[in-house]
């Protein structure tokens, strides 16, 4: 397991196909190729980030999909949502709602629709592939002359850095015994083979790793940006160095979740994937910045990022835009990424560039800051960032952003930053659904939520009672009706901010309609559930109260039981997963003597059903 916040879920990949839906999964396209690869055709909007050029572009998994569900969503939405679409959960990280299903190939764009149309589901993505941020190694070994032209130098005489500030390397590993990084590494974890294992496996971690905390004021090696931060290694490569939207978003929420208050990711394009960028929200809610590197095509691109992560561009030595950083509105930052002396996993050094290398110095400046003033909020360090940035000319330059990150000027910053207080509550309201709509089934609770510095969270209440809480902007609920009785209900929504401060929504009432049944199904699972009796055996002599257990399975999940005694409904209950166990308790001690039936009648996620019966004898 990724530990307790990443579920894996151990299922065979001939789910792929499911029952009628053709044939099993394809072999796994070369992450290097990508011709032959499929990509949404221009007249597609299922998946959005492809309106991103370099993201169509990008190889992606051929048999896996993302899918996020809306906080309130109940537990069996999820199988569920993968029944109806043909497709099988493979793991979830449960933090931001995420879940990777394996699909047919042959249907992946059906499935994908399928997946998008639930109410129940916030978002559907492909499972992208990347390739770390460096480009071909310059041969010479340079001196490390950049480090002035951020400042740091300066900003060494106020801090090099907390032991207690750590920074997590998101990459293909580090070497704990390159000499730069000897006793610096801290406990991480291998998102792909599920395992504490993160040796790196391509060279480029070890890299990364030293620029930003080199051990440093050793008489050996090269410089770090932040000495004294440790390092947190998040293995989230294949041996061939290449990550998958998943496995970046699961080692971002396992960091956060482990202590780390600064995050480098040398990936790109990740400014227009949806789930890296939501596990970027979650480390921010955990108290941390998340740096990303802005990428190496030298193109431009329309996305406009997120706010969750710090974007990150290359000048080279004489602070200029580097010829191969890729500009656009999402860059926020800028560093030197040219000529910059890295650590080999094999112990020495070479010279490299790319933005792969931007990011991590800019990362490293994150955690002086931090090391100066840990009490400060992240909106308070990205804030000293961006306005102690070299001018590069204003704020929202396509190509460096707010300009050259500048440690000294950002630790100056900081020594004189005071947080702001702040007193008045946040603005909220229920935009969706509007007030006395009748409604049935799943149905979609959209609220507008603002601060005037940090909201934190906003939670979803019917009646007065807790539903579920959303941290992560769009503020979007699923709200499953079928669950609440027939009639007036009324939603309200409470939005916190930073500073404690707390403010609730005008009510919405709802008038909860029955829900027609219909086939939910599709053509994807015809497997029946099933059932079996646990106790009383069959035609055992029962009196008095009665316990009658059962234990229900199924190849997908669950969904209901409803039980009889003689035909006379006695019991309704939810059931959820692929196994499930329920008990009606049945008071015998008024009955007819003679034999009894007890009927079970068991429904799955896809609306098929098993009737199980049990006779007993009262004497």
């Amino acid at each position: 397991m990724y530990s307790v916040t990443i579920h894996a879920i151990t299922t065979t990949l001939a789910m792929a196909g499911m029952i009628g839906c053709g044939g099993g999964p394809v072999a796994e396209p070369n992450p290097s190729d990508t011709g032959g690869v499929p990509v949404a055709s221009p007249e597609t909007v299922l998946f959005s980030e492809d309106g991103d050029p370099l993201v169509a572009s990008l190889p992606f998994s051929q048999d896996t999909l993302l899918i996020q569900t809306k906080p309130g969503a109940p537990q069996g939405a999820l199988d569920g949502a993968a029944g109806r679409s043909c497709a099988a959960v493979v793991a979830r990280i449960d933090a931001i709602g995420v879940a990777m299903l394996t699909v047919n190939p042959a249907r992946f764009d059906e499935a994908a629709t399928t997946l998008a149309n639930d109410p129940l589901i916030e978002a559907v993505q492909k499972n992208y592939r990347y390739a770390p941020s460096i480009i071909p190694d310059d041969p010479r070994f340079a001196s490390q002359g950049y480090l002035d032209l951020v400042g740091l130098p300066a900003a060494w005489d106020q801090s090099v850095g907390d032991p207690g500030i750590v920074i997590a390397v998101l990459d293909t590993g580090v070497a704990a015994d390159h000499p730069d990084l000897a006793g610096k590494l801290v406990g991480g974890w291998n998102m792909v083979d599920d395992s504490p294992d993160t040796d790196d496996v391509a060279g480029h971690g070890t890299a990364v790793a030293t620029v930003a905390a080199a051990r440093t004021d050793n008489g050996a090696g090269l410089a770090g940006v932040s000495w004294n931060s440790p390092v947190m290694p998040i293995r989230v490569t294949n041996t061939s160095g290449q990550a998958t939207s998943f496995d970046i978003a699961a080692g971002l929420v396992w960091a956060g979740d482990h202590g780390a208050r600064v995050a480098n990711v040398s990936f790109a394009p990740l400014a227009s994937d949806r789930t890296v960028q939501q596990a970027a929200g979650y480390f921010r809610s955990s108290g941390g910045l998340v740096f990303i590197s802005a990428g190496n095509d030298g193109q431009s691109t329309p996305s406009s990022g997120s706010s969750n992560a710090v974007y990150v561009a290359a000048v080279d030595a004489t602070g200029a835009h580097a010829s191969f950083s890729t500009s656009g509105p999402f860059v926020d930052l800028a560093a030197p990424g040219s000529g910059i002396t890295v650590g080999d996993r094999g112990g020495g050094y070479r010279v490299a560039d790319g933005t792969s290398f931007a990011s991590p110095i800019a990362a490293g400046v994150a955690a002086l800051v931090w090391s100066v003033r840990p009490e400060l909020r992240p909106s308070t360090v990205e804030r000293i960032l961006v306005t102690t940035a070299g001018d590069t000319g204003g704020f929202g330059d396509d190509q460096l952003g707010a300009g050259i990150v500048h440690a000294a000027a950002a630790m100056d910053a900081a020594e004189s930053t005071a947080e702001v207080t702040d007193a008045a509550p946040p603005r909220v309201a229920i935009i969706q659904p509007q007030d006395n709509a009748q409604v049935k089934g799943a149905i979609d609770v959209t609220v507008s939520a603002d601060d005037d510095v940090e909201l934190a969270d906003v939670v979803l209440m019917v009646d007065g009672q807790f539903v579920a809480i959303d941290d992560l902007p769009p503020i979007d609920f699923g709200l499953e009706t079928g669950d609440l009785s027939s009639g007036i209900h009324t939603l309200t929504c409470q939005a916190a901010d930073a500073a404690g401060n707390i403010a609730t929504s005008a009510p919405v009432r709802i008038v909860v309609t029955a829900e027609a049944s219909g086939d939910t199904g599709g053509d994807c699972d015809t497997d029946a559930p099933r059932g079996v009796f646990n106790f009383p055996a069959p035609l055992a002599d029962v009196t008095g109260q009665v316990v009658i257990q059962i234990t229900a399975t199924d190849n997908l999940g669950l969904a209901a039981i409803d039980w009889e005694v003689d035909g006379t409904a006695a019991r309704a209950f939810s059931l959820s997963g692929p196994r499930d166990t329920d008990a009606l308790l049945w008071d015998a001690t008024n009955t007819t003597t003679g034999r009894h039936t007890i009927t079970a009648t068991i429904t799955d996620v896809s609306g098929n059903t098993t009737v199980v019966e049990l006779q007993l004898n009262k004497p």
